[in-house]
């Protein structure tokens, strides 16, 4: 990702991705950035991003649903989770999950 206006000073940078669905957790240039979890699903990247281009990585937890149906498949020999209650089937449909779309640079003028 190329940052034009990183490290100015009359800017703060946020990171928010155009449609979450699970927590990940965020960092750029190896720099932690925190988990996104909850609206509204944006990242303070100011103090990590540096001008010209900048690699980010995001860690996508995977929905508890999609672990119930995957403990639930035929070939499975280790189970992960345990519930009372099995609402969910080997052949339910998984869950979206990932890096779905886009993710946003917002450049907020601080002064």
């Amino acid at each position: 990702m190329t940052c034009p206006i990183c490290r100015k000073l009359e800017f703060a940078v946020h990171l928010q991705p155009a449609d979450p669905k699970v927590p990940d957790e965020w960092s750029a240039i190896g720099k932690s950035l925190g988990i996104v979890w909850h609206a509204p699903f944006r990242v303070d990247a100011t103090n990590a991003l540096k001008p010209g281009a900048n690699e980010l990585t995001f860690k996508v937890t995977n929905a508890w649903v999609d672990r119930l149906i995957g403990d639930q498949q035929p070939d499975v020999t280790t189970k992960y989770t345990f519930t009372d209650v099995k609402p969910y089937t080997a052949t339910s449909p998984l869950l979206p999950s990932g890096l779905l779309g886009p993710v946003h640079l917002h450049s907020i003028a601080t002064q």
